[in-house]
């Protein structure tokens, strides 16, 4: 892991030093240093490498570098239809995108915009588990799942964010990572602006699936903790006093340094910002490649293969799972009196003892999630209360152990072949799209780069 971007004497990045695993410094000479490690990264990094020269850190001559963090706030609304749509297929992304209200309008009591994609609501385990301890659970559990699994579509919201001075990543005074680096302090307060836009399209969201039919219509609560989408921090600009690198993407005050993250971003849209990403990522390295018998060379002669860290690093031990601690009789016996709890057979759906849940689907659980069972070997403890009872403490004295047994069950349950039958859900199946399967495409032109000219 990188600790710090290294300096010659004449304050020219000379290369980068990081640690192994087992704590062992090592330095990489370089003419030229390129920081990608996104809006996060790239501060804590540069502010890691404070020196002399710049005891701010690192091109922190304008005091904004880790500042203006911007996050892509989301919005999720779901629409429950009654017609079956098998809206468990695709990827998770944008099905159907809308921009009908991207553009900027103050009189709504905001600025910035928002872009909608239709998504699909996932498989049986995302309706199961919609939040840890909120499933749908007992009697109801097989009711939820039929009106909703395939029934559902997602309204995903993108957000703009503005950029704010005091949204920014530090270094943390006390935390370090399993290499002993310094970990970085983010310190973050949704804007009001953010709150209006989310609620503004939000209720819009909403309209739309009502308008087209939906008999249930939901806005998840998870729109101002729900982000993605790290931006801002190292911002472009032409004046060095309040940007951190160029329009080029390298910094102001340190010529062979550039960074080609989502850092350098100083709006957010709202849209995805990986394109555009990349985009800039390819120009900055054309222009470094067209300028390069320009660019100054650091002094790659001095000693930097032992530099002193401003801070002693030492190795900690990373937690690794290694092995799962095996499930005796008891306590697989114990899981499948506590899963018919959770999932009850009824109405020709199997209960989880009669699928196996105690026996290879709890294996497979394992293979897949083997974090889950030092919790989950809590959750299977001997004693006397009823299944009901158990389960009821877990939720109230340890959520841990509940959620690994809600997750060990769901996830179990619906991998059994015989419960997948009972459903109807099988799962992805691949399909070839033929553009001649859509001639309605075909005669409006939007298919035509994907025919041959024949």
């Amino acid at each position: 892991r990188v600790t710090r971007i290294v300096l010659d004497d004449r304050g020219l990045a000379a290369g980068a030093e990081w640690c192994d695993p087992a704590g062992q410094l090592h330095f990489q000479r370089a003419n030229l240093v390129v920081c990608a490690a996104n809006a996060v990264g790239t501060p804590r990094i540069l502010l890691n490498s404070a020196c002399s020269r710049f005891p701010e850190g690192l091109a922190n001559g304008s005091g904004l570098l880790g500042r203006n963090l911007m996050l892509h706030l989301h919005g999720i609304v779901n629409g429950v239809f009654e017609e079956p749509m098998e809206s468990w297929r695709g990827h998770f992304g944008s099905w159907i995108g809308s921009w009908e209200f991207y553009e900027s309008d103050e009189s709504r009591g905001f600025v910035g915009c928002g872009k909608w994609q239709a998504a699909p609501s996932g498989g049986p385990l995302l309706h199961a588990l919609p939040a840890p301890g909120a499933g749908a659970w007992g009697p109801a559990h097989h009711s939820h799942i039929a009106e909703n699994l395939g029934h559902d579509v997602l309204w995903v919201i993108i957000g703009e964010e503005l950029a704010a001075e005091e949204n920014r990543v530090e270094i943390s005074g006390t935390l370090t990572d399993s290499s002993g680096i310094p970990s970085p302090k983010i310190i973050y307060k949704v804007p009001d602006n953010t709150r209006d836009l989310l609620a503004f399209h939000n209720a819009r969201a909403s309209e739309s699936l009502s308008e087209a039919g939906a008999v249930k219509v939901d806005v998840l609560p998870v729109g101002l903790s729900m982000s993605a989408h790290l931006q801002g921090t190292a911002r472009m600009g032409d004046d060095p006093g309040r940007s951190v690198v160029d329009r080029w993407g390298v910094c102001h005050e340190i010529p062979n340094l550039a960074i080609v993250d989502g850092s350098i971003f100083v709006t957010s849209a709202g849209v995805n910002p990986t394109s555009t990403i990349v985009a800039l990522a390819a120009r900055t390295a054309d222009h470094l490649v067209s300028r390069r018998a320009d660019l100054p060379t650091p002094d790659l002669a001095a000693n930097f293969a032992s530099p002193k860290p401003a801070r002693e690093y030492t190795a900690r031990a990373v937690k690794v799972v290694e092995s799962v601690e095996p499930f005796d009789d008891a306590e697989r016996a114990r899981l499948a009196l506590l899963a018919d709890e959770l999932i009850p057979g009824v109405d020709g759906h199997p209960a989880p003892s009669e699928v196996g849940i105690g026996a290879g689907l709890l294996d497979q659980v394992m293979a897949a999630r083997p974090d889950l069972a030092v919790a989950l070997h809590r959750a299977l403890l001997p004693g006397t209360a009823s299944a009901a009872d158990w389960c009821h403490h877990l939720a109230e004295n340890d959520a841990e152990a509940r959620d690994a047994l809600e997750l060990t069950v769901a996830g179990g349950y619906y991998m059994s072949p015989t419960v997948r039958d009972a459903i109807g859900y099988h799962g992805e199946e691949a399909r070839i799209v033929q553009p001649d399967t859509y001639p309605e495409y075909i005669d409006e032109g939007l298919l035509n780069y994907m025919l041959s000219e024949s």
